[in-house]
């Protein structure tokens, strides 16, 4: 028997009274949804000694063997499941979340800059690549809900074809996401994902039921690089930038939030319990949506603020901007072990500069020219937005032009191969 223990991304948003019974959900006086504690009472309501396991599971040391040369591909699948026509994501989207994926899992992120020194020292790498293998899509009539009288059917129904969802495709080799519109009476929940068994930083029970629900599922408002913003219902504006994409696929390959999922733990102190991760400070509860920089909530034993850089804080997406060493580390180890059907080893591609080449103009709509900074473009390749070939060309030059006339609007990929690695970039074709 399984127990039930999705990790969720929940915000409350609009005005609507919540009863009392719901109330114990928020944190503090705003409308944010503490979601570990409503995951955990949808557990202990259906195995009353799921809380006892919680508390006793306690691990001190860590223990990595992972190789830091590889950098790891995982293909991806999504399943866009829609009921109104709003909810069916384009492509473009699509592919901006992958792309989102790509530059936080390789620290290309643009905002990595905003790294406060504080947390220089422990600034990780994952070296994980995404790349979109297909797309399904699936009309449905079915509401996907997420209550605390849930069960692990009601949560999984969009993975389901008999269900009005989508069967997984091949969950053992394949990422598979889902996207839909997730619906609860309590909080909006921006997403959910189950970790692998036989972590040491989880409890028991915390694992996915089957391969068959392995994956993550997100709102369809909050997946990709769509700039939409959810008001809390008081005065945060919570900023969705494609980072609920990297937060839930940090839980899906073993991370925990940052503050160590304190609710679990109610006779302790926050400040004692942890996420296992020797490099994020003690904090003692995650972030309200917001970007409080001089936030320090365990101040004890630790001067270090709360880091709210963290993608596996709740801080606003808009300030999170990097992984730890250890949290890239503990990625890296899954992939090498209890997910390791996902991966292939690409340790022969380098990644280049991305200042390597300019591309220009962007947007384009007749010809688009590359140069090249420091070395010669040996080969150039484009890209749909699923990542299909267009076309290749073969070139030894500083100066390559690439004509798009034949191209209908929308986002592409160009990628440029050097001695010193390869880069890619998104074109915009209007």
């Amino acid at each position: 028997m399984y127990r039930f223990f999705p990790i969720l991304f929940i915000i409350c948003f609009g005005t609507a009274t919540v009863s009392a019974q719901n109330e114990k959900y928020f944190i503090g006086s705003s409308t944010i949804i503490n979601d570990y504690r409503l995951a955990v009472d949808i557990a202990s309501k259906q195995f009353p000694k799921y809380r006892q396991a919680v508390d006793k599971t306690y691990f001190e040391h860590l223990k990595f063997n992972t190789s830091r040369q590889e950098i790891y591909e995982i293909k991806v699948v999504v399943h866009v499941v829609y009921k109104d026509e709003v909810e069916n994501i384009s492509d473009e989207m699509i592919a901006s979340q992958i792309e989102v994926l790509n530059e936080d899992f390789n620290q290309q992120n643009a905002d990595t800059a905003n790294l406060r020194p504080a947390f220089y020292n422990v600034k990780g790498n994952p070296g994980i690549r995404f790349t979109l293998d297909q797309v399904v899509r699936v009309q449905t009539n079915s509401d996907f809900m997420m209550e605390a009288s849930s069960t692990y059917d009601d949560v999984n129904m969009m993975k389901k074809t008999a269900q009005g969802g989508s069967d997984p495709v091949d969950p053992e080799h394949y990422l598979n996401i889902w996207v839909c519109k997730i619906q609860s009476s309590v909080g909006q929940v921006l997403g959910y994902a189950f970790p692998p068994s036989g972590l040491f930083n989880w409890p028991a029970g915390s694992q996915e039921p089957s391969i068959n629900v392995s994956g993550i599922v997100v709102d369809y408002r909050s997946f990709g690089r769509n700039g939409i913003g959810f008001s809390s219902g008081g005065p945060s504006w919570i900023v969705l930038n494609g980072r609920t994409t990297t937060h839930e696929v940090g839980h899906y390959l073993g991370l925990r939030h940052i503050n160590g999922d304190a609710a679990s733990s109610p006779q302790l102190d926050p400040c004692e319990v942890d996420d296992y991760m020797h490099d994020t400070p003690p904090q003692e509860q995650l972030s309200s949506h917001n970007c409080n920089a001089n936030q320090n909530s365990c101040t004890e034993n630790d001067t270090l603020p709360d880091m709210i850089e963290n993608y596996m804080d709740y801080s606003s997406q808009d300030c999170q901007n990097t992984f730890t060493i250890q949290q890239a580390d503990l990625m890296r180890n899954v992939l090498e072990n209890q997910r390791n059907g996902l991966i292939t080893d690409i340790s022969s591609i380098k990644i280049a500069n991305s200042s390597t080449f300019t591309m220009f103009p962007n947007p384009a709509k007749e010809q688009i020219v590359l140069r090249a900074s420091t070395d010669l473009i040996k080969r150039v390749t484009l890209t749909s937005p699923t990542r299909k070939t267009i076309k290749i060309l073969t070139s030894v030059d500083s100066l390559v032009e690439l004509d798009i006339s034949n191209l209908s609007p929308g986002i592409y990929f160009v990628s440029a191969e050097f001695e010193s690695g390869s880069v890619t970039k998104r074109l915009v074709v209007d």
